[in-house]
């Protein structure tokens, strides 16, 4: 099967090389999308069967099958020109993203794509007509099946950490939970405050606990007394990949405590070979597994027993070592290298 990846960023990343996107991500415009597209460009060039490429419009397309992520639905949803010609697009569309959806819960770019090509309410499902766009779900809808292919970064991006020292990283908030914190009515926010209550005890018994505190946000005073026994290490603005990587790195553990980092990063700290603590009420069961890979908690139990949990996962994690077998399956599982292999497979199995 021949894939079409739509990629409206690969042109300049090709143009000034990978390596320096990922050193410095924080010169380009958008950094995010910049290492998207990063991501898809080294899946292509990475495809075992070379029959696959990046395109930057559909009416570059040479086959039927067209891949995008959803951050990048709005390159077409946001230019009339790119709409016409996505609405006369006779192929299929398969719309990736990087946090776990179910079928009522679609991004809003999503949304708008699907209410531009088939003037649809937005809260309509798809009604198959022409263009074809499949969206990757992470349950199955009613009657239908979906394609699956969780996307990391490449293999060969990453560092190959060895040790097994006491180190969690804990994942930086959003800015949306910095600014909800006085507000006191945030779930996400309540996940963060028991994440931060859980920190201390580990501190206390032995761990060092690293994370992000970026200068500029709001209140980062106060923020920063929250962060109190934690080795703060200062940012402002965005952070290059590489710098990210190496920091996920020198930790043996990564602490996600919301559902909006069942992406890339629990992507890459699976790919190092980091155990991964999450709230069970947020957890990507797809991917993570109790007490192999990760060790999921609860905000209904208390930091102490959250604690207890987390020491006797990390007692199995350096005593089975369990490093070099979590790296082994995410990257395969994850890893650009294997995206496209991956992703042919699942779509042929969504389309037969």
């Amino acid at each position: 099967m021949r894939i079409n990846v739509f990629n409206p960023y690969a042109d300049q990343i090709i143009e000034r090389g990978l390596i320096e996107t990922l050193r410095n991500t924080q010169l380009y415009f958008s950094p995010f999308l910049q290492l998207l597209g990063a991501r898809w460009l080294s899946a292509v060039q990475a495809d075992p069967m070379r029959n696959s490429r990046s395109i930057n419009s559909l009416s570059d397309a040479d086959c039927e099958t067209v891949v995008m992520h959803d951050w990048y639905v709005t390159e077409i949803s946001e230019h009339p020109s790119r709409l016409d010609i996505a609405r006369n697009f006779k192929g299929n569309i398969f719309v990736m993203s990087d946090v776990p959806v179910t079928e009522n819960r679609l991004p809003g770019n999503i949304y708008n794509i699907a209410k531009n090509f088939h003037q649809l309410d937005l809260g309509a499902n798809w009604d198959g007509t022409e263009p074809n766009i499949q969206y990757q779900y992470y349950t199955d809808p009613p009657g239908k099946r979906t394609f699956r292919a969780p996307m990391g970064c490449a293999e060969s991006w990453l560092p190959k950490p060895q040790h097994y020292r006491p180190t969690i990283f804990f994942d930086e908030p959003h800015i949306s939970v910095i600014k909800s914190l006085s507000a006191g009515n945030s779930v996400i926010a309540a996940h963060y405050m028991h994440g931060l209550a859980v920190a201390r005890i580990l501190i206390d018994r032995g761990f060092t606990l690293q994370t992000f505190c970026r200068e500029g946000w709001p209140d980062v005073a106060d923020l920063q007394k929250k962060y109190e026994g934690f080795e703060i290490i200062d940012a402002s603005g965005w952070v290059p990949f590489t710098s990210i990587v190496q920091n996920y790195a020198s930790s043996s553990l990564f602490f996600s405590f919301t559902g909006e980092t069942f992406g890339y990063s629990t992507f890459e700290n699976l790919q190092l070979g980091n155990g991964v603590i999450a709230y069970s009420e947020h957890r990507n069961a797809y991917e993570l597994r109790q007490m192999q890979n990760a060790v999921l908690i609860s905000i209904y139990l208390s930091p102490e027993v959250c604690a207890d949990m987390i020491c006797q996962f990390f007692d199995r994690f350096c005593n089975k070592k369990l490093r070099s077998i979590i790296s082994s399956d995410a990257n395969s599982m994850y890893s650009t290298e294997t995206l496209i292999p991956r992703l042919r497979t699942a779509i042929e199995s969504t389309l037969s």
